[in-house]
């Protein structure tokens, strides 16, 4: 392999190591955001949920029956919703790994082939 070849083939496995990390970084980026969205949602469904509930437990003069509907109706909805927010959160990060995932066995692909030709 010459020189030129030799230099061709270093500035194009740098362009691709560029291009890997590009990439990696706008997977990166995109779980963040969606992340990021996940959470300013689920405190908002939370903040209404809770000032919807207080203001039921307000009317409620027993304190049995407000200990019974708080045990019932507002830790179950909690629970749903914590429950819910989790699963989002799997789903953008099994999303993201699949895109990490693809890159790398790209990078791989091109690695082998590279090193075939030496």
């Amino acid at each position: 392999m010459g020189k030129k070849s030799l230099n061709e083939s270093v500035s194009n496995n740098q362009q691709k190591a560029v291009d890997a990390s590009r990439a990696v970084g706008r997977v990166a980026m995109g779980s963040a955001q969606a992340i990021a969205q996940i959470n300013q949602k689920a405190a908002q469904d939370f903040a209404e949920l809770i000032q919807k509930r207080v203001s039921e437990l307000m009317k409620t003069q027993d304190p049995k029956t407000a200990f019974e509907y708080v045990h019932a109706e507002v830790l179950q909805d909690a629970a749903k919703e914590v429950a819910h927010y989790h699963q989002q959160l799997l789903d953008v990060l099994k999303s993201g790994n699949k895109e990490l995932s693809d890159i790398a066995e790209v990078m791989i692909q091109d690695s082998k082939a590279d090193l075939s030709t030496l």
